[in-house]
């Protein structure tokens, strides 16, 4: 199913969107290490979950640093740099000072465009979204650690990150708006991060750093107008597009003449101060350029702001939240639709006790106006449980398929829903779905292709 890898935010159409097909899986300490020197918390090493893909599923793991006193604390995601194709969770002084001022530390590792390779990774591409597939699930598995974990009982449901470079992209990605329920980050500290992949200025810069190669390698695209216009591949994957006035708190930092092209700090400084992003903060670091004329780059800052970065992080992390008895982000998936494996697929999550009323539907048609070249014409839609099984299906909204979750005629229900396509040629259902994973697949009716985009509207 290699669509998965195509999946891009549609965000005229919802603010709360992103696409994702990940599991959160109960976690299993592994491995020890020592106490490092001045350490607060000796780090264990945990599976946190898994990363699909049609080439084979990839186990994710971090390193959880959790204080020794007993006592719930907010939980600090860690993401390394290493520009989307390499690096670790091996960032051990910050996850340190993160534990030593009172917060469980996770410190994880993510699926690696190429050459990169996580273990068990494969010949999984490891290019976008799975990066920030792995992210949002982290995000979840922090927010409330699995028995068996180090962190079970400890996290106060808050979680905030600090990354650097790619690291620092991720966590924008998903301090701006949320993916699968319960996964948008509370508060970011943000360390040299690219945020506008398309930017020309930036592709252009090739001072200390191979911005134009690193970014069109983690999307998967080649110079031309699909990858680099307004729009393009670029474009759709970059997190500057997924903020709102309704996104979480930022820090941005960069030095004077950091490898990462200048613009991406100025771009995403003033898109939040233009879109009233509450309590945003950024800070330019001056610094004298080494012999390369680059200055400190992702946590090679951390010494210089972590005094100005850990009480940002504790001023919005520290409320314990309730439990909902049930909650799913409305999500919007767009992307390819082929034929054979190359169906769309979008993966959605119900969490929390209670059944939760949600509308499932495919658009074609309705995007030819708004711009989308080649939709597909006449999608079908189908509503798999985890265990894969088929529980409702729908290919024209105006004719209902009984069976499964479907048991009456929902036309009427559907038209007062307000989420009807507007085409009589688009599906869509109702369904009353119990906390679980659930996957929707779009696939073109007699084989056809075409753009179309997958949603999951909370009629609760």
């Amino acid at each position: 199913m290699k669509s998965i890898k195509n999946q891009l935010i549609y965000r005229n159409r919802i603010a709360l969107v992103i696409i994702a097909v990940v599991t959160t899986v109960i976690l299993f300490p592994t491995l020890r290490a020592a106490p490092t020197t001045s350490s607060c918390a000796t780090p264990v090493i945990e599976q946190y979950g898994i990363g699909h893909s049609p080439s084979g599923n990839t186990p994710l793991k971090w390193k959880a640093f959790v204080p020794n006193d007993g006592e719930k604390h907010p939980a600090v995601i860690v993401i390394h740099s290493g520009g989307f194709s390499s690096g670790d969770f091996d960032n051990t002084e910050t996850d340190q000072d993160l534990v030593c001022a009172g917060f469980c530390v996770f410190d994880i590792e993510y699926r690696l465009a190429p050459p990169g390779n996580v273990p068990g990774q494969g010949r999984d591409p490891g290019q976008y979204p799975e990066q920030t597939d792995d992210v949002a699930t982290a995000i979840r598995a922090a927010r409330s650690p699995a028995p068996g974990s180090v962190g079970f009982g400890r996290v106060n449901g808050k979680v905030g990150a600090v990354g650097g470079s790619a690291g620092a992209s991720h966590a924008a990605y998903c301090a701006a708006a949320p993916t699968l329920g319960g996964d948008q980050l509370d508060a970011a500290v943000l360390l040299s991060g690219p945020y506008d992949f398309h930017d020309p200025a930036s592709l252009s810069d090739t001072r200390c750093t191979t911005f134009d190669a690193n970014v069109r390698n983690y999307v998967g695209c080649s110079p031309g107008p699909i990858c680099d216009g307004n729009g393009g591949l670029l474009d759709l994957a970059s997190p500057y597009r997924r903020f709102t006035s309704s996104s979480s708190p930022v820090f941005i930092i960069a030095s004077n003449l950091d490898p990462m092209p200048p613009n991406q700090f100025t771009i995403l400084v003033n898109l939040v101060a233009a879109l009233g992003v509450p309590n945003c903060e950024h800070s330019l670091i001056i610094q004298t350029p080494g012999p390369d004329g680059c200055t400190g780059h992702a946590f090679e800052l951390w010494p210089d702001v972590k005094n100005q970065a850990i009480p940002f992080l504790n001023a919005f992390l520290q409320a314990t939240v309730a439990t909902p008895t049930s909650f799913l982000g409305n999500i919007s998936t767009r992307g390819l639709v082929q034929t054979g494996d190359d169906v769309m697929i979008g993966g959605f999550v119900v969490e929390g006790t209670g059944a939760k009323r949600v509308i499932l539907r495919s658009i074609g048609p309705e995007l030819t106006p708004l711009g989308v070249p080649n939709v597909l014409a006449n999608p079908t839609l189908e509503l798999h449980n985890e265990s894969g099984a088929l529980i409702g299906s729908n290919n024209d909204w105006q004719t209902t398929i009984i069976g499964g979750v479907i048991t009456t005629n929902q036309v009427t229900d559907i038209q007062n829903s307000g989420h009807a396509p507007t085409a009589a040629s688009e599906p869509a259902m109702i369904a009353t779905l119990q906390p679980g994973n659930y996957t929707a697949i779009v696939r073109g009716v007699s084989n056809t292709t075409g753009v179309a985009l997958v949603e999951v509207y909370d009629l609760d």
